[in-house]
């Protein structure tokens, strides 16, 4: 796991009084928002044995100082499996279990199967995630992709501090921050390669 100490090379050039514990903070905030906006931290948790029944809760078993941005994905037996919006349920699922097997969670810390199923069966769920406030850092792999525009948002936060600021840069900065969200955003649509996702048409 990369530390935000990794970070202060690059953001300290312009606030080099603040204090660590105020940098590392701000460099949270940014990977925290980083990740929330472009979700390019997915991870497929590991798979669950279901208990036999219905409307059974489940916890979402995520790594360490992370928590969930969204549901994405959820596979039954390796076969794609529906996710329910919970906000547009019309009645309360977890006291009308019944219907259509479907994950639902309305607190992304537990989730509940609704309809019938057997003992045993293999549940995985992908999840989108971010630093929690307590974070000590992100992933390797996430930090030095990512590196540049974390970077980025921190200094604008920082120089938007009365003790260090410098609206012009902190405007400036945030500009390339929201830059480097957007065509973040576009690599993992396009899962990194060259390739332009196609929806698939739905007739009503």
């Amino acid at each position: 796991m990369a530390t935000w100490d990794l970070w202060f090379p690059d953001v300290l050039v312009h606030a080099k009084q603040a204090p660590d514990p105020t940098v590392r903070q701000a460099i949270c905030r940014s990977a925290r928002e980083f990740m929330r906006r472009t979700r390019v931290w997915t991870e497929w948790l590991q798979p669950v044995a279901t208990t036999a029944g219905q409307g059974v809760s489940y916890t979402l078993a995520l790594p360490p100082d992370s928590q969930p941005v969204r549901l994405e994905r959820m596979t039954a037996g390796g076969r794609p499996a529906d996710i329910a919006n919970a906000w547009v349920e019309p009645a309360d699922w977890t006291q009308w279990p019944e219907g259509p097997r479907t994950l639902i969670s309305s607190d992304l810390a537990t989730y509940v199967l609704r309809g019938d199923w057997a003992a045993g069966e293999e549940v995985q769920v992908q999840v989108s995630l971010m630093p929690t406030l307590g974070a000590l850092g992100i992933p390797d792999p996430l930090a030095e992709r990512h590196l540049e525009a974390i970077a980025a948002g921190a200094k604008s936060i920082l120089l938007a501090m009365p003790d260090f600021l410098a609206p012009e840069l902190a405007a400036a900065y945030r500009m390339q921050f929201d830059q480097a969200i957007a065509a973040a955003s576009i690599d993992r649509f396009r899962g990194h390669t060259s390739q332009i996702p196609r929806a698939s048409v739905k007739w009503f």
